[in-house]
């Protein structure tokens, strides 16, 4: 029996990891290439890939005295309700209901034999039993091959533990309670999205005297072969790789950076440029205005076409009016004149007229000259000289 089971076990893990190559375009070597999809996987929500199961099946006792029954009489009914989480591809857990009937054979009578021993000194058995155990899934297929969502065939061993109870057929109140331990293999086959087809195979270990009777075996086991469906529930897609991040392209920021800490650079050297240009012209001395006096007379020049005096004259008829003012008793007199090569004779006259004013105006109402001692004529325009700039003068004379 070992030998059969172990057979089996090789040949369906040889179809399942075949089952396991699958193939897509390599866009980078324009090929079809295998594909093998491994960790790590994004964990999902807690209600994502949750499933439930049901199943029936036969189960058989083995202990002390069984074996003395043929194969078929050892066979009674199983049934499992299961309720899991796969947490990632290849791990999993899950709570499962199991019992239903034990049959088989003790040497003495128990609590659950009966009717008279056979010829051989044999007592009929069977009970009534229910087990709850947790087990921890390990699909071996996604753990090797890579997970796929569409694989059609998924090999998951298994290891559990928890409690086994049996009952009396006929009586509740007469029962046996013990810890167990489970291993086995599930294999899941793919019908949809949603749904699975399972095949189970479980061997349940447990204390020899939980069938009440304790031959030479020290530990007494259940196998159990069981088929039924598995649901698929939360939302669908299964698990997701996580989305590799491209690393951040700073480049256009660092140029940026470079060509404002360049333009601050070029900045500063022309602030340093024109500190010192303020600096030199700080330290130049202050230009006076040429002073021109004379004690007699004073000539007022002025730009073609003008009647404005400049700032220099300005400080030569303060200069004059000094002396106009130390002797009050002379008469002075303010004549302006005009280049006769520029302008009409009329508006030289005007022009001329307008030069004597203004110089006359800047000593009295600047300087406190007093008027009475100017006598102000305008002459048109003259050829006094080769160059007419110095005809385009006024003259304060006594």
């Amino acid at each position: 029996m070992k030998k059969l089971l172990f057979t089996i076990a090789l040949a369906v893990f040889a179809v399942t990891a075949f089952s396991q190559e699958y193939y897509g375009y390599n866009e980078n070597t324009g090929t079809y290439e295998r594909i093998t999809e491994r960790g790590p996987y994004l964990t999902g929500k807690f209600f994502d890939n949750w499933f439930i199961g049901v199943a029936g099946g036969v189960n058989m006792y083995m202990s002390t005295g069984d074996v003395h029954k043929d194969f078929g009489s050892r066979l009674a009914p199983a049934i499992d309700a299961s309720l899991g989480k796969w947490i990632t591809p290849s791990v999993g857990m899950r709570l499962q209901y199991s019992g239903l009937r034990g049959k088989g054979a003790s040497k003495t009578a128990t609590p659950f034999t009966y009717g008279s021993a056979d010829g051989e000194g044999y007592y009929d058995k069977k009970f009534k039993y229910v087990s709850f155990h947790g087990d921890f899934l390990w699909n071996l297929s996604n753990a090797i091959g890579g997970y796929k969502e569409t694989r059609t065939w998924d090999f998951v061993p298994f290891v559990g533990f928890g409690f086994v109870q049996a009952n009396n057929v006929y009586n509740n109140d007469i029962r046996s309670r013990e810890f167990a331990a489970n291993m086995g293999l599930l294999n899941v086959i793919r019908l949809g999205e949603v749904i699975d087809l399972t095949l189970e195979a479980r061997y349940m270990m447990t204390k020899a005297r939980f069938d009440k009777y304790v031959g030479s075996r020290a530990i007494d086991g259940m196998l159990s072969v069981t088929a039924g469906l598995s649901f698929n529930l939360g939302p669908r897609g299964g698990f997701k790789r996580p989305v590799a991040v491209a690393p951040a392209n700073y480049t256009p920021y660092q140029q940026r950076i470079s060509a404002l800490e360049n333009d601050l650079s070029n900045a500063n050297d022309r602030i340093s440029r024109l500190q010192r240009e303020l600096d030199a012209c700080n330290a130049r001395p202050t230009p006076q205005p040429e002073v021109v006096t004379a004690p007699h007379s004073m000539s007022v020049f002025f730009t073609i076409g003008s009647a404005r005096i400049t700032d220099t004259y300005m400080k030569n008829l303060e200069s004059f009016a000094n002396t106009i003012k130390a002797h009050p008793n002379q008469k002075y007199n303010v004549t302006g004149y005009c280049d006769a090569g520029t302008g009409s004779v009329r508006r030289n006259e005007e022009l001329s007229r307008q030069r004597a004013e203004a110089v006359a105006n800047a000593l009295v109402n600047n300087y406190g000259v007093n008027r009475s001692q100017l006598n102000v004529e305008g002459k048109g325009g003259v050829t006094n000289h080769s160059n007419p700039a110095l005809d385009r003068v006024v003259i304060v004379a006594q």
